[in-house]
């Protein structure tokens, strides 16, 4: 339910998800939630590749979040960085959204891959995601070694501090 993974390197920038409705999204039918504060977080390396700093924590992550409902006309845009997922659809009615992301003009785009103990950092194209985001297909691209400085995975407590933490600074509102 909740994801995030990198798309362009947030060390140096940040980049702007936009999420638009094209059918009612709402607690019925699966609304968009986001962990509030989530993008303040640090957890610059995130990619498919890689397993997900927060993933033995999802419970904690969905009750932390809030719901933002949105009709067909909505335009919700948020950090790229922010935890969000969208939630079960339980009604009859299917779910309809469009996304897409605002980047910097000169970005440029990223994918992050370990290999045993090292880390790697690509510079990779659009046609990487087009084909599937292949990790075998990261071979033809520039790669330099990087370092991860978030906890991964990161602990129940550690994860709760920097929900509170965010909480009580409000910069994120």
């Amino acid at each position: 339910f909740p994801v995030t993974i990198a798309v362009i390197d947030e060390s140096e920038g940040y980049g702007i998800f936009v999420w638009i409705p094209l059918t009612d999204c709402n607690s019925s039918t699966g609304a968009l939630s986001v962990l509030l504060g989530s993008h303040l977080f640090g957890n610059y390396i995130r990619a498919q590749h890689i397993p997900w700093s927060f993933r033995n924590h999802i419970e904690v992550l969905k009750q932390n979040m809030i719901q933002v409902p949105a009709v067909p006309g909505d335009l919700i845009c948020f950090d790229t960085s922010l935890i969000h997922g969208s939630g079960i659809n339980h009604s009859n009615e299917i779910r309809v959204a469009a996304c897409g992301a605002l980047l910097p003009k000169n970005h440029k785009k990223i994918e992050y891959k370990s290999e045993g103990k090292q880390l790697y950092k690509y510079e990779i194209q659009n046609e990487y995601w087009l084909d599937g985001g292949n990790p075998d297909n990261l071979l033809s691209y520039p790669k330099i070694e990087v370092e991860n400085n978030f906890p991964n995975p990161i602990t129940k407590r550690q994860l709760k501090s920097l929900i509170n933490d965010t909480h009580n600074k409000q910069s994120f509102l």
